[in-house]
């Protein structure tokens, strides 16, 4: 049976994190937002991207677009691609420096996060329609329905697309969408896959965290949590770290056989990913309060920020960066 963790009181906390600055620069951040060498990238339901300064914590720029975005932000080569939702119903490219609109293509509303394979970029419409488009100019190169999806795509073999419906798992051609593969899905995957050599792992949301051979989506193996996983699984090395909805945290040791063990029943809801930092692992809560464990589980310090904490902490050179229900952003350094 597991123990219950040991809790650190509230205010008693010896985190070792100095905050550097907060933010609020926008409202209803979606996930992921992105950042560069020098500023971090949002964008929310209020339909604004802000770039906002590392440094410093002040906004760079700040452009509204024709929709929300409510599935974040994504960066890449010096731009931003922003994806909005109904009414806006286009995918925009934005230059860092100052925010310019270097293209807006309509796709309409988009659900799901963007992805980059093989020089194309991936959207996923709430219509269930996958397209590819050309990063410099828009231009759509294909379309595939497919049906609805949360999950980001993902590149599998030789510039394959993967794609995650709410019943079936796909594999498309890359060149032109083509079906390849087609199964039904072991399980509805809401968040991010991790990729580990030549297998996808990804949780799910009837409590499996599975490995799939990305070669042909075959199963490779899966392992069973006490409830629903909403977000991406932490691996490092041959070692998995998985949270469910309810407040279970699991261990998956990977190889030789995957086998998961609970290291901790948290009396809380879990809302964002666990992220690895040093020897800890760090989850944020309904409550707006991030948490650090230890590998046995056992809580080491907690951060307040607002609620709910449902974007997980982007590790940085020298801390993390923790955004909070309310639009707020803090910059932390160890």
């Amino acid at each position: 049976m597991t123990i219950p963790p040991v809790v650190v009181p509230p205010g008693e906390s010896d985190s070792p994190l100095t905050e550097v600055w907060s933010s609020q620069p926008g409202r209803g951040i979606s996930a992921p937002f992105a950042l560069d060498d020098s500023s971090v990238y949002l964008g929310g339901s209020d339909r604004r991207v802000e770039a906002v300064s590392l440094a410093s914590g002040k906004t760079r720029w700040s452009l509204r677009l024709g929709g929300p975005l409510v599935a974040g932000v994504l960066y890449a080569g010096g731009v931003v691609y922003a994806p909005t939702d109904q009414p806006g119903t286009k995918v925009f490219a934005l230059r860092v420096a100052d925010g310019r609109k270097l293209w807006g293509t309509s796709t309409g509303g988009i659900g799901a996060p963007l992805s980059l394979i093989n020089g194309l970029l991936i959207a996923q419409s709430r219509r269930g329609v996958v397209m590819a488009l050309d990063p410099a100019t828009g231009a759509i190169k294909w379309r595939r329905r497919v049906g609805p999806s949360r999950a980001p795509a993902v590149e599998g073999d030789s510039g394959v697309v993967i794609v995650a419906t709410i019943d079936s798992l796909f594999r498309l051609n890359g060149t032109d969408g083509k079906v390849l593969t087609r199964i039904p899905t072991p399980g509805v995957i809401l968040s991010s896959w991790v990729r580990r050599g030549t297998e996808l792992i990804a949780g799910t949301t009837d409590s499996l965290v599975i490995g799939l051979r990305a070669s042909d989506l075959t199963v490779a193996w899966k392992v069973r949590a006490d409830g629903p996983i909403l977000s991406t699984p932490a691996v490092q090395g041959d070692t998995l770290y998985a949270a469910t909805a309810i407040g279970g945290l699991f261990r998956v040791t990977l190889t030789p056989e995957p086998s998961i063990h609970k290291i901790a029943d948290l009396s809380w809801p879990v809302t964002s990913a666990p992220v690895l930092l040093d020897s800890l692992i760090v989850l944020g809560g309904a409550d707006g309060t991030v948490r650090a464990f230890g590998m046995d589980g056992n809580e080491r310090w907690r951060l307040r920020i607002g609620r709910p904490a449902e974007n997980p902490p982007r590790l940085i050179v020298d801390g993390f960066l923790a955004l909070g229900g309310r639009g707020d952003l803090h910059r932390y350094r160890q």
